[in-house]
């Protein structure tokens, strides 16, 4: 998910069926402005877990505004962070990943795996 200067909520939603035994979310973040907080929802709006993430603002020399006011830029270095999450035995339903962004630029990179039975699937969004 590519974050241009956003502040807009998204959401993504993982479908569950019966006959899957756990999942694995991961989700990644490089980030070079504003805050990112990615949070996982269960169906029944359970949270599961959540990271933020923010570029720290530094203080631009006063001298040089005419106005004399503190102005602030965003940090040219990049902030990232990463989430990982297992359930055994989740909730069957959707499960909602939540992006909330602001003021943020960067990517927000999600995987999700699904074991069921006898099989493992991975979608990479």
């Amino acid at each position: 998910i590519k974050l241009n200067n956003e502040s807009e909520v998204k959401e993504v939603l993982l479908s569950v069926q019966d006959s899957v035994k756990s999942i694995m979310i991961l989700v990644s973040s490089n980030i070079q402005a504003g805050d990112v907080t990615i949070e996982i929802y269960d169906p029944v709006g359970e949270k599961h877990g959540y990271f933020s993430i923010g570029c720290q603002p530094v203080m631009t020399n006063k001298i040089a505004n005419p106005t004399g006011k503190s102005t602030y830029t965003t940090n040219a270095d990049r902030a990232s962070g990463n989430l990982s999450r297992t359930v055994k035995n989740p909730a069957k339903g959707d499960w909602k990943l939540k992006i909330i962004p602001k003021n943020a630029s960067g990517t927000v990179n999600l995987a999700f795996s699904l074991n069921a039975s006898s099989h493992t699937y991975t979608i990479v969004k």
